[in-house]
């Protein structure tokens, strides 16, 4: 890879700025992302994005696991870049390459057109919870499921694609049975969020103890 991106100072006035985990992902990013359209496994990588995975950014941003997921959530959520998974790979693509790279002065007019939506959807939510407040009734509220908060988001959220990749989707029953186990598991002192990370990296359906982690090729071959 050679050749030069473009870093304007509009740069400094971005909202993740003083986030430095996610300012420098962002940046490793914008210098790893392809120029131009290119091939890869018969797919076509548009420019502006590129092929990786959690292990590759870690190394080359510096930063740990967990740091990378995080940070990747944060500039999805911001709609900086799209983050598909599968169990063998990700493809990260940066929304708005043109502007960050081609012109400077969108870039400026992305960054106020940003924060003046960012300031109206502020006012949108204090005007629906001031309603929300008048009313005499309270709607009843959906059950959601709730992670765990010894787990990591990006790890769970990876290991439930992983699964549902392999048509194993974790459901009612299945889905509380494994976050049972995963507390169980965190009660006897076990690092829970390694565990899972590990079952992504090696495509197990189930997470195992170190000390178990030699006969979970048997068991896994057991639950294909």
């Amino acid at each position: 890879m050679s050749g030069w991106v473009k870093l304007h100072r509009d740069l400094l006035k971005w909202e993740w700025w003083d986030d430095m985990p996610t300012r420098t992902l962002f940046i490793y990013i914008l210098l790893k992302a392809n120029h131009e359209d290119t091939k890869w496994h018969g797919k076509t990588i548009k420019r502006g994005g590129f092929i990786t995975s959690i292990p590759s950014l870690s190394k080359g941003s510096g930063l740990s696991y967990q740091q990378v997921r995080s940070s990747l959530a944060k500039l999805v959520k911001t709609n900086e870049i799209t983050d598909k998974s599968t169990n063998k790979y990700r493809a990260i693509t940066i929304t708005q390459w043109d502007k960050w790279q081609d012109d400077h002065r969108q870039i400026t007019d992305n960054l106020t057109d940003k924060q003046q939506t960012n300031n109206r959807q502020i006012t949108a939510v204090k005007e629906v919870k001031k309603e929300r407040s008048k009313e005499v009734r309270k709607k009843p509220t959906k059950k959601v499921f709730v992670v765990p908060d010894f787990i990591d988001n990006g790890i769970w959220n990876d290991f439930l694609v992983m699964r549902k990749n392999m048509k194993r989707e974790l459901k009612d029953g299945a889905l509380t049975r494994m976050t049972s186990r995963l507390v169980k598991l965190n009660k006897d002192g076990y690092d829970v969020n390694e565990m899972l990370n590990t079952s992504v990296l090696r495509g197990w359906l189930d997470v195992y103890p170190k000390e178990e982690q030699k006969k979970a090729e048997k068991a896994e071959e057991w639950f294909m």
